[in-house]
């Protein structure tokens, strides 16, 4: 019997930057917060990164769902993707868009386990969506 995807899946962290007077600056995740960390240095807020913290879970799609609602819930002062306005702002480019749409769908399939083959047919057009429990969700004609 071969491994699942869960028994095999990669941990991730989230992970929370805070100022010295403790307030949040960033929430993000990753499978390795202190590389992803070197990447922050050159935004104009990381001089204000006092400490950090790392929250540990058991795959990237967990890491992923906690940093949304991390996001959302906690409010970091310099977090512009998963913020309520950033949200706002896909939604009514999706509307527009059909490319912008797909990558949306796209991007939340991934983050929720579905295999490469899967995210590629969504941007190609030939699937609408995919889900955990539903699985590949073709257009209806």
């Amino acid at each position: 019997m071969g491994a699942t995807r869960e028994t095999t899946a990669r941990r991730a962290a989230v992970y929370r930057l805070w100022a010295a007077d403790g307030s949040l600056l960033y929430v993000g995740s990753s499978y390795d917060p202190e590389e992803r960390c070197k990447r922050h240095r050159s935004a104009p807020w990381w001089p204000l990164v006092a400490r950090r913290t790392d929250d540990w879970r058991s795959s990237r799609a967990h890491a992923y769902h906690a940093e949304s609602a991390a996001i959302m819930d906690e409010g970091p002062a310099h977090n512009v993707m998963g913020s309520t306005a950033h949200q706002e702002e896909c939604r009514r480019r999706a509307r527009q868009d059909p490319a912008h749409q797909a990558r949306v769908r796209a991007g939340s399939a991934a983050a929720n386990g579905a295999p490469r083959e899967v995210v590629d047919a969504i941007l190609r057009g030939d699937l609408k969506s995919w889900g955990p429990r539903s699985g590949p969700v073709p257009f209806t004609e």
